[in-house]
């Protein structure tokens, strides 16, 4: 049981525990087998309440706040915007007590289906990505530096657990106050490849909640079932975040094992969507395609894909999202000549923008954060790293980074 699906993200220390509930006893709270309403109001729980009460930032939120510091709108500021306009703070406050105590009348539950997925993209990890076990294994095996194993170190079992299948007490806490749930944002692995997403999205329908539940998940966009289609449609809204890092040989070396021409042809599926669904592209973004992205974004502008990433969601560009592990892939470790590079195409983009397009950069500032992200902190000592990480999971998959990332061909 998690505070927030960013709460584990960019922790210097222990960062694959920070955010995850703990009992009394020290104990973290699993939902597959402990049911949330016992455990709302932990020592560990009250103790980040509080800090917000007393307006200290907790470390658990480290990572929104180190985005905030970049310009970037952070999950932590959007997610409070959001909900501003439907609920009054004020009134949530009031109900917690000054040791953090509060009720269990929760509005908003995001899960993740466990790590069970039908791609192992460069950046991912075995917590995430089950595909990913193989690789990882043989990866721990090499030789490559002590230093990347100890940074990609996988606890065994980690977002392997299956709380998910319906027989988990957590799906009986859930149905109990399903009544009050407003928003719900579901990830994986895959979610779609579990007939378990169906199965809630169903009972969502069933009961009659989901006319008034937003519907929101992220997916690799390989599944394209045509009984999903549907359910979302039931939902009050649906928000599909679609993972997109890069066109052609980029999308192929990235999002492995997948092929752009593949993902094309289900592009027209997610372009299809009913009325109330909203499609948009995300991208996360990292060494692997910090020299692409404008390239993607223009690719985007002249696709026919109108009905994805549609204006003014995102100025009807892209959602992007920094990644914040493995370090060796952060866009920080790149060294200063490599950035000035990336600071020159950005540039060199924003003027493209302008001549050619209606979108108000004032209104997206996600590129110029970017820059701001990139040059936050000097990681250029990992680079070598980098190159040998990349170079290790060539090997492993018969892929070639060189070839593809061509920006970095003599750095």
């Amino acid at each position: 049981m998690q505070l927030c699906c960013h709460a584990n993200s960019g922790s210097a220390e222990d960062y694959r525990s920070i955010g995850h509930n703990r009992k009394n006893t020290g104990e973290f709270v699993y939902v597959d087998k402990d049911r949330p309403s016992e455990y709302w109001n932990t020592e560990y729980y009250k103790n980040i309440r509080k800090q917000f009460l007393e307006g200290k930032a907790p470390k658990e939120c480290r990572a929104c706040y180190k985005e905030e510091a970049s310009g970037y709108r952070s999950k932590r500021q959007w997610e409070n915007e959001e909900w501003s306009e439907k609920i009054s703070f004020k009134d949530v406050l009031d109900r917690v007590k000054p040791d953090g105590t509060a009720p269990f009348d929760i509005k908003y539950i995001d899960m993740k289906f466990g790590n069970k997925c039908d791609l192992a993209c460069l950046m991912c990890n075995p917590a995430d990505s089950s595909k990913w076990i193989p690789d990882y294994n043989k990866l721990m095996d090499s030789d490559v530096s002590q230093d990347t194993k100890n940074e990609i170190h996988w606890r065994k079992g980690e977002g392997k657990l299956n709380w998910y299948k319906m027989d988990s007490v957590f799906w009986k806490d859930l149905e109990d106050k399903l009544d009050k749930v407003e928003n719900l944002y579901i990830i994986g692995g895959e979610p779609t490849i579990n007939s378990e997403f169906k199965s809630f999205l169903e009972m969502c329908v069933k009961t009659g909640h989901s006319e008034r539940i937003n519907l929101r998940f992220n997916t690799n966009g390989q599944t394209t079932a045509n009984e999903l289609k549907p359910l979302y449609r039931r939902f009050k809204t649906a928000l599909i975040h679609l993972s997109m890092d890069g066109v052609g040989a980029y999308n192929d070396l990235i999002r492995y094992p997948s092929t752009w021409e593949d993902y094309l042809q289900k592009l027209d599926y997610w372009n299809t969507m009913p009325d109330n669904v909203k499609v948009t592209i995300d991208c996360t973004v990292s060494v692997l395609n910090v020299f692409h992205i404008p390239d993607l974004i223009k690719w985007k502008l002249q696709s026919p894909y109108k009905n994805i990433n549609k204006f003014p969601e995102n100025q009807g560009l892209i959602g992007l999202h920094f990644l914040h592990s493995p370090d060796v892939l952060s866009i920080t470790v790149l060294p200063p000549e490599l950035k000035q590079k990336v600071i020159k195409k950005y540039s060199e983009f924003f003027k493209w923008i302008e001549a050619n397009t209606n979108v108000d950069l004032q209104k997206y500032k996600k590129l110029e954060s970017l820059i701001s992200f990139m040059n936050s902190k000097d990681n250029s000592k990992h680079w070598e790293r980098t190159k040998e990480y990349l170079d290790k999971l060539d090997s492993i998959r018969q892929t070639s980074w060189k070839s593809v990332l061509l920006d970095y061909d003599k750095a």
